[in-house]
């Protein structure tokens, strides 16, 4: 999630939330940060140059897909560049926006590249470094990068992995034990449910069968080996996989991952997830959670993964028992500079009152070492030796004398208040949105890595300072260490250029400008340009081919040429309600040119066999319903399609079984 403020003024008139000015700062999916930031200031690569101007006074400060199209529901802002379409759904932002900021009959999007959402090792640890010719390695247990498919190869697929009687460290440091067993891997995506989500493939989407403990979970963390398919390949000096790093729940990502892996959504609260590092709202906090560290704030800043990692001297950040979760949560800053996301002033053992606290429900103040606030909001924080305040505290930076807070703890490590990101007069940084960095975990290892992106930041951690990590992210992680990481081979296939244009790997994505308003209802004349530039095909694969995103393929032209951007409209009456919308509205005939007029409708009932381009199936309305095997967004609910170009699935609904094991029957990129 890429935050920063937006400081504009509106004026709401007429059809939607018009500026009194041109919009300055646009917010939108931080996996896209790169190319929406070339897009506005018209950056020239060696590669070639490009047609338009700068757009004059205009920032992207990202904040995550969520977070842009929740400025659009707001009115704040007309467009959101995102890496996913518009959410469905009676309570989500495209079905409840109402006038003037937008309509189910106005929304749609411009589809302007491609990603692949990557699982990522270490290249020395198991998997291998196929980028750079000139430096060949042996193909380890990811084999090289290219476009064939080979199950043998990469993250394990279909394996029974029998493991031993084990322990773990959980809260507090005490140790946890679990009993001797098996599991039996049903594919790619029952692993990375089973370690980011405790969901193994007897939990369908039903959030109370989440379980973190989960034996096959704690001696998969246990043991690195297990996590590729090829058993006899060297995973370098890794023996457990030390970490797990995701991006957070305002991200695109996060809503990708846990779409195509069928795991409860994110609800547009963000109060809870169904990710391991956070509880459930109404869940008791299990029995070791220190009274100091049972804040509830926002999902994605809870640090309660039962799996715990003891910190190390390595660590910048640390909890208040001396641990972190096995699964961490890293927020992108590019709302931050550097030096500020990254201080460095070091404090030492005297504290002074700083305005800051940690959030309990968004609604009480507690200090960070569990005492009580005092003049509302104010705590005793570390101090540097200027008497400024510091953010770089050490273990044993703590006060020397207590308010007599009812969750007080004299026992803590003194890191914990690295979480926290302040200014130098001690007041907490905030984003955009209003919610401040309280869980700064992309400050750790900050001596090694100091990313503002996100996925690169993720990509810096497995890169060095975690090299027996795993974790998922785009496909920029990949530009930003192209030799030291690797996007493991799921179901036998690597994101290379030709299979994501395919969709042949199964976790290819398209990334989007979007609209609620409608772009024939764009006002703002900033955000008319960034969207008409986006809409050029030589320039979109430009940046997007130089900031390591996948152009569209020339075998698309619904665009109205070869691989030009095209338009998706938003499906009212099959995302929202039929009997409220009883026909659809397509918002992508209205669109001034050079902006796209012709693509794709979700749920206009192209024929199975014959889907429109990225679309794995269509049966109209009946998409989504228990009775189909093809979801609201025209993706099959299980594997990829047959030969024929239907769902490759046997039963339907909940009882859907994969049936794409045989490769000779089941091509994913088929219709596309």
């Amino acid at each position: 999630m890429k935050k920063t403020y937006l400081i504009a003024s509106f004026l709401v008139v007429g059809a939607g939330a018009i500026s009194a000015s041109a919009l300055t700062s646009i917010k939108g999916s931080d996996t896209i940060y790169t190319v929406s930031t070339d897009v506005i200031n018209a950056t020239v690569y060696p590669s070639g140059p490009i047609s338009w101007s700068a757009v004059p006074g205009l920032t992207y400060i990202g904040g995550g897909s969520g977070t842009g199209e929740d400025a659009m529901k707001a009115g704040t802002q007309q467009i959101a560049p995102m890496s996913r379409f518009l959410k469905a759904g009676a309570t989500n932002d495209a079905c409840s926006v109402t006038s003037p900021n937008g309509s189910p009959t106005t929304s749609e999007g411009i589809v302007i590249g491609l990603d692949g959402v990557s699982i990522y090792l270490n290249t020395a640890n198991g998997a291998s470094n196929p980028n750079s010719p000139s430096n060949p390695q042996s193909p380890g247990c990811n084999g090289n990068y290219d476009t064939t498919k080979n199950t043998a190869l990469g993250l394990v697929s279909n394996l029974t992995f029998t493991y031993p009687a084990g322990s773990y460290i959980t809260y507090g440091g005490a140790t946890a034990t679990y009993a001797a067993g098996s599991y039996t891997f049903s594919d790619w995506t029952d692993v990375i449910r089973l370690l980011f989500a405790g969901m193994d493939h007897n939990a369908g989407s039903t959030a109370t069968n989440q379980n973190c403990t989960n034996p096959a979970r704690a001696a998969l963390i246990n043991n690195y080996n297990a996590l590729l398919e090829s058993t006899g390949c060297p995973s370098g000096t890794c023996q457990t996989i030390t970490h797990g790093f995701r991006r957070d729940d305002w991200s695109g990502t996060s809503d990708t991952v846990t779409t195509v892996l069928n795991l409860p959504s994110i609800p547009a609260s963000k109060l809870t997830d169904p990710f391991c590092n956070s509880l459930p709202t109404g869940t008791t906090f299990p029995t070791g959670i220190p009274a100091v560290m049972q804040y509830r704030p926002l999902a994605s800043f809870q640090d309660f993964d039962p799996i715990r990692v003891l910190c190390t001297s390595a660590d910048t950040n640390c909890d208040q028992d001396g641990t972190l979760g096995w699964e961490m949560v890293i927020e992108p800053t590019t709302d931050l500079s550097v030096t500020s996301g990254y201080p460095t002033s070091v404090g030492t053992a005297n504290m002074g009152f700083a305005v800051t606290g940690q959030l309990n429900d968004g609604v009480t103040y507690y200090c960070p070492n569990g005492d009580t606030p005092q003049f509302i909001s104010e705590c005793l924080m570390p101090l540097d030796s200027s008497n400024s305040s510091a953010n770089t505290a050490s273990p044993g930076s703590v006060p020397i004398f207590s308010f007599g807070g009812a969750n007080y703890s004299s026992k803590i490590d003194g890191r914990v208040y690295n979480k926290f990101v302040h200014t130098s007069a001690g007041a907490l940084q905030k984003a955009s949105n209003g919610i401040a960095f309280v869980a700064a975990y992309f400050r750790n290892y900050q001596s090694q890595c100091q990313q503002l992106d996100a996925s690169d930041q993720i990509g810096c951690f497995i890169t060095t300072p975690q090299p027996c990590a795993i974790g998922y992210a785009g496909l920029t992680a990949l530009n930003a260490y192209p030799t030291t990481i690797d996007p493991m081979r799921l179901d036998g296939v690597e994101p290379v250029t030709a299979n994501v244009q395919s969709f042949a790997y199964p976790f290819s994505r398209k990334l989007y400008l979007n609209t609620l308003l409608g772009f024939a209802n764009v006002t703002d004349p900033n955000q008319l340009t960034f969207a008409k530039n986006e809409s050029g095909v030589t320039e979109m694969d430009y940046y997007i081919s130089n900031d390591g995103f996948v152009p569209l393929p020339s075998s698309v032209t619904v665009g109205g040429g070869a691989g030009f951007p095209y338009c998706e409209d938003f499906d009212e009456s099959l995302q929202c309600s039929s009997t409220t919308y009883p026909t659809n509205s397509n918002a992508c005939a209205n669109n001034p040119s050079p902006i796209p007029t012709t693509g794709t409708v979700c749920g206009n009932g192209t024929a199975t066999s014959a889907p429109e381009v990225y679309e794995r199936c269509d049966v109209g309305l009946a998409n989504g319903s228990s009775t189909s095997n093809c979801s609201a967004t025209c993706t099959c609910k299980v594997g990829g399609v047959d030969i024929n170009g239907h769902c490759c699935v046997s039963g339907t609904g909940a009882n859907a079984v994969d049936c794409c094991a045989n490769p000779t029957v089941c091509t994913p990129g088929i219709g596309i």
